[in-house]
């Protein structure tokens, strides 16, 4: 029988150090021939056909029913025009040179990542955590648009087979009572295969929440979940920010993405890079930050979109449950704030249900409260950090 959060043991920095799992590579090799342009269109046409042979049963790699891919084109692949392979192979070489100089220099030791947060946003967090839990009624400020974020996220996977676990697997429900139901659950599929993983999420099953195991680790993930945070206008902070040695943070927050420029996700796919755009509520959405269990997964996101959310039939209780529940699952009790560990519960519920309040119509009549570039690649998603 495991201890419980109370009764864990002390754990030194150098223990949890070797216990940490490697981050997730792709062999260099793999890497620098898969990147090639040639070998680009060549994966393009046969990700095409599988997701078209497939289309019936699974959702496309953008989580849609779009099955066409197509290869992401470079400024270097004009010069491969005229010296077919040559300038591909140069960067094989130089790219197989830096692996084996990496080989050889010894490991520096990590750097600690500082989040900067403003305190004007933390004395709000705090003002905000202890009116829930005085139980006021908490009367939402007008939104005041959204806020993008360019990003380039780094990574070295290539033709990855991501695993994804859906939480409250079901049976999708018949027609009739099909609009209660989750129309874009593949929603936030594209940030995986621009990351070099491909999702594979079943068309006749519905589930609460998606959740990405593995394989390995990916510290672009870690990159992006720092990045919103410290963007983050509003913030509801159960615990220090920072990350410890021993306890991950979670940082769950409503969020749109959109590729960087000509609006095909195909584009955004760069070789070892993937270059996307996030999209922020301005005001009025309290990202939730919470300390997590380390069997907690890298990063997860609810089926319902912006769309769904905004149109009738949408059950927000049930909804916020959904999403409260699995955020329950995965807390680390031991290190939530004791101010705050008393009222875990109802603190969660009400961020959630305040974070979803802010994207619906005020009243009867009223204009949606906020407007995503993409309504339907738009919803809750969570990083571990």
């Amino acid at each position: 029988m495991q201890p419980d959060n109370g009764s864990r043991k002390e754990v030194s920095e150098k223990d949890i150090s070797n216990k940490k799992k490697p981050e997730m590579k792709s062999p260099w090799v793999k890497r620098a021939f898969g990147n090639m342009f040639e070998v680009r269109v060549c994966s393009a046409i046969g990700s095409t056909t599988t997701a078209t042979v497939k289309l019936h049963s699974t959702l496309s790699p953008w989580g849609d029913n779009n099955p066409l891919v197509l290869p992401s084109v470079q400024p270097s692949d004009l010069l491969s025009s005229f010296i077919p392979f040559g300038f591909d192979i140069f960067e094989i070489l130089l790219d197989g040179l830096g692996h084996c100089i990496k080989l050889v220099l010894p490991k520096r030791g990590e750097k600690k990542k500082e989040i900067q947060i403003q305190d004007i946003v933390k004395a709000d967090g705090e003002t905000l955590a202890a009116r829930i839990v005085r139980k006021e009624e908490i009367v939402l400020p007008r939104p005041q648009g959204v806020k993008p974020i360019k990003m380039k996220v780094k990574h070295k996977l290539i033709g990855t087979t991501a695993n994804i676990n859906l939480v409250s697997e079901r049976p999708r429900p018949g027609k009739s009572e099909r609009r209660f139901s989750s129309r874009g659950k593949g929603w936030f599929c594209p940030y995986l295969y621009c990351t070099g993983r491909k999702a594979h999420i079943r068309r006749a099953q519905d589930f609460s929440i998606a959740e990405l195991r593995g394989p390995g680790s990916l510290e672009a993930d870690e990159d992006v979940a720092y990045r919103l945070l410290s963007e983050s206008p509003s913030l509801l902070l159960l615990c220090d920010p920072q990350p410890s040695v021993v306890t991950k943070r979670m940082i769950i927050l409503l969020i749109g993405i959109s590729p960087r420029w000509t609006g095909l996700w195909s584009q955004s796919r760069k070789p070892e890079a993937a270059r996307l755009k996030f999209h922020l509520p301005k005001s009025s959405c309290s990202a939730l930050v919470v300390p997590v269990i380390e069997d907690a997964p890298m990063l997860a996101w609810s089926p319902y979109t912006l769309y769904d959310m905004q149109r009738s039939g949408y059950d927000l209780e049930a909804h916020c449950n959904e999403v409260k529940d699995h955020i329950l699952g995965i807390v680390d009790t031991s290190a939530v704030d004791s101010s705050k560990r008393d009222s875990l519960e109802l603190l969660i519920a009400q961020g959630v249900r305040l974070m979803l309040r802010a994207v619906l119509p005020v009243g009867q009549g009223e204009k949606k409260s906020v407007k995503m570039p993409n309504s339907k690649r738009a919803g809750i998603a969570m990083f571990r950090y």
